[in-house]
């Protein structure tokens, strides 16, 4: 079990007439009602809040549990009002500061700062502005943290579990973790399984599920299925991970899983992370699949895998599929994936393949890809469909997208097209409507 953490401080914002009150309290223990010792506030406030306090429209009280170093450390050479109006400063001129001046000032900035100092100019930026640039904030705030995480990683924990959801609070956690498993991942590990706040630990669970699933695979994917969430993206991550360590094991555990939307999609992700490594493997785990909607998506998804890194033998492959939807949507997944990534090698190779059905598919569903980097070729690519209704039909709709996006090239190529006059005038009419009534 985590250990539980030192006394406490308790950061109180109020507002009372448009002002944020910081404090830290005197505190004792007192017994809790389930046997646990609890804190109460004690005493007067040893930190008043600082003279440019933010106003703020309406009042907010907001009791924090942060852990108070024991250790009283050496004295400040500097008092908290200096330590905080340095800081102030240089959040102002970081971004003017070259590099060398930044590291120097920031460095002088923190020989004066114990992690008592770095949890009190942190509660600070997260009430109020420094006065400068959001960046150079964030920037000097993450410093802040990753110097407080080394010094007392349990009052960076504390810390970042009292922030209210939101930005800042993501961009901590983030910070927190990525110093705190380099250092010390079971703690950091314990930490996140037991915190109450769904959301915080599953975002927790995210950032250390690397180097969980690399160390205890079956320990991390039993610990996901169990929690009250329930999260399907959580468990598609974890997988992911899995795969790229051990795909076998990886890909028996999700066909394990019960039928229904949430193995579909882990097993369809999961697919898509093995072909980035080994396309012909993931392919053929695809196809020993049960037919039904989990095979459909792993075969789609290796399909787009393996198109990347070798068009014509994922082609291959899906032409030995028995005809029927199956083989045209990874036919067109295939032919979709090549079409963004080398349009004129996959326009090429289709316009070699024998006039049918799947071919005119094919082109036009080529011809919408190239449509938004290429317009020009799409709709000469698109005159090429055998079939009138569908040459007909992807033609208006990439001499659409192409007057939406730039109007005047797109109507002097019109206007030198085959397309008959009347359906042109229709699709300018339509596009000078669509656009009066952005």
């Amino acid at each position: 079990m985590f250990a539980i953490f030192k006394p406490r401080i308790l950061l109180i914002l109020l507002a009372g007439s448009g002002l944020i009150g910081l404090g830290l309290l005197d505190i004792h223990e007192r017994q809790g009602t389930h046997g646990r010792k609890e804190r109460e506030p004690d005493g007067a406030a040893a930190l008043q809040a600082p003279e440019n306090a933010t106003r703020m429209a309406s009042g907010v009280e907001l009791r924090v549990p942060f852990a108070l170093l024991s250790h009283p450390g050496p004295p400040h050479k500097l008092s908290r009002g200096a330590l905080y109006a340095r800081w102030m400063s240089l959040g102002r001129k970081w971004e003017k500061l070259d590099s060398a001046t930044r590291e120097a000032r920031f460095d002088a900035l923190l020989r004066n700062l114990d992690a008592t100092a770095l949890v009190d100019l942190l509660i600070r930026s997260c009430a109020e502005s420094a006065g400068g640039s959001e960046n150079a904030e964030g920037e000097i705030d993450r410093r802040l943290l990753a110097r407080l995480v080394r010094l007392e990683p349990e009052t960076a924990a504390d810390l970042v579990e009292a922030l209210p959801f939101g930005a800042r609070r993501d961009v901590f956690l983030s910070q927190l973790l990525s110093e705190w498993q380099r250092d010390d991942f079971v703690q950091a590990l314990e930490w996140a399984r037991v915190l109450p706040d769904n959301s915080l630990q599953e975002k927790a669970l995210f950032h250390l599920s690397r180097q969980w699933i690399e160390t205890r695979p079956d320990e991390a994917i039993n610990h996901v299925l169990t929690l009250s969430t329930q999260s399907t993206l959580l468990l598609v991550t974890f997988a992911n991970h899995w795969v790229e360590i051990d795909p076998q094991a990886a890909s028996t555990w999700a066909s394990s899983l019960p039928v229904g939307p949430r193995q579909t999609q882990v097993i369809a992700s999961l697919t898509a992370a093995w072909a980035q490594q080994s396309p012909a493997e993931a392919a053929h785990y695809a196809a020993t699949l049960s037919p039904g909607p989990a095979q459909r998506e792993a075969i789609v998804s290796a399909v787009s895998g393996w198109t990347r890194l070798s068009p014509r033998e994922a082609i291959s492959w899906v032409s030995q599929f028995p005809a029927g939807p199956l083989k045209d949507e990874a036919y067109n997944q295939a032919l979709s994936s090549w079409g963004q990534s080398d349009p004129a090698s996959a326009a090429e190779w289709l316009v070699d393949q024998p006039e049918g059905t799947a071919r005119d598919a094919a082109m036009s569903a080529l011809s919408g890809e190239m449509a938004s980097q290429y317009p020009a070729a799409a709709f000469e690519f698109a005159e090429t469909i055998a079939d009138e209704r569908l040459r007909a039909q992807r033609l208006e709709w990439v001499a659409r997208s192409w007057l939406s996006r730039d109007k005047a090239p797109a109507v002097e190529f019109l206007a030198q097209s085959n397309l008959p006059a009347e359906v042109v005038s229709r699709l300018l009419l339509a596009a000078d409507r669509e656009k009066r009534v952005q």
